[in-house]
C-alpha cells in the first residue's frame, strides 16, 4: 500500500512539470534568439503550420536547427516566419503543487503510523 501512495505522489510531481505554454516574443527571430538564447522555438509558418526547432540560430537570413529527434536539420528562411514562440513555465501552479504534493506525503506518512500509536502494549 505504501509503494502505490509514493508512486502516486511521484506521478503526480512529474505531472504538475506539465506546466509550461508557448508565448510569443515579439521582434524579429534573430534579436529574440541573441537575447533569449532558447533551446527551442515554436515557429508560425501562416495558416496553422507551426514547427518546432532544436537548437536554434540565425544563420545570415536563415533559421537553423534540429528537429525533434535530432535527425534532420532545419533551415527556414526567416522572411518566412510569422511568428516566433518560447516556451514559459508557470511557477506558480508547480510551487502550489510541489507544497501540496509534500503535504500529501507527510499526511500519507503520518496516517499510516496513526493506528499504531493508539495501539496498547
Amino acid at each position: 500500500m505504501r509503494t502505490t501512495q509514493l508512486v502516486a505522489a511521484l506521478l503526480m510531481a512529474v505531472e504538475v512539470t506539465g506546466c509550461e505554454q508557448w508565448r510569443p516574443e515579439p521582434g524579429a527571430p534573430g534579436v529574440i534568439l541573441a537575447a533569449k538564447r532558447p533551446d527551442k522555438v515554436r515557429v508560425n509558418l501562416g495558416l496553422d503550420s507551426a514547427i518546432v526547432v532544436f537548437r536554434p540560430v540565425v544563420d545570415g537570413d536563415t533559421l537553423r536547427g534540429q528537429d525533434e529527434r535530432a535527425t534532420h536539420s532545419i533551415a527556414i528562411p526567416l522572411a518566412d516566419i510569422r511568428l516566433v514562440e518560447t516556451r514559459h513555465t508557470k511557477s506558480g501552479p508547480i510551487i502550489a503543487a510541489g507544497v501540496g504534493v509534500v503535504a500529501l506525503i507527510v499526511f500519507i506518512a503520518w496516517y499510516s503510523n496513526w493506528p499504531l500509536a493508539q495501539q496498547g502494549p
